[in-house]
């Protein structure tokens, strides 16, 4: 299975050019880990891109529900988390 993918790898490529090999994928990755025009920076990159997190990300009330409504569906308990839910 994974021949005949890797082998119309260029062709659905064509159609999503999002689809890399590893090899191509690791480059933006390792750049951003080591590259000097990124040193200090901190928060999520597409790629050699920044994103900026939505309002809602940052919102401190929003991400104690939203850790709440996890621990919830989860069926998780409070004994022996390192967080505050």
């Amino acid at each position: 299975m994974t021949t005949v993918v890797t082998w119309m790898l260029p062709l659905l490529r064509y159609f999503d050019p999002r689809l890399k090999t590893v090899e191509q994928a690791a480059i933006p990755f390792v750049d951003v880990a080591v590259s000097d025009k990124f040193a200090g920076q901190e928060g999520y990159f597409e790629g050699d891109k920044k994103v900026e997190s939505s309002p809602d990300s940052l919102d401190i009330k929003m991400q104690q529900a939203l850790w709440r409504k996890s621990f919830e569906w989860c069926k998780l308990n409070k004994e022996g988390l390192m967080i505050d839910v």
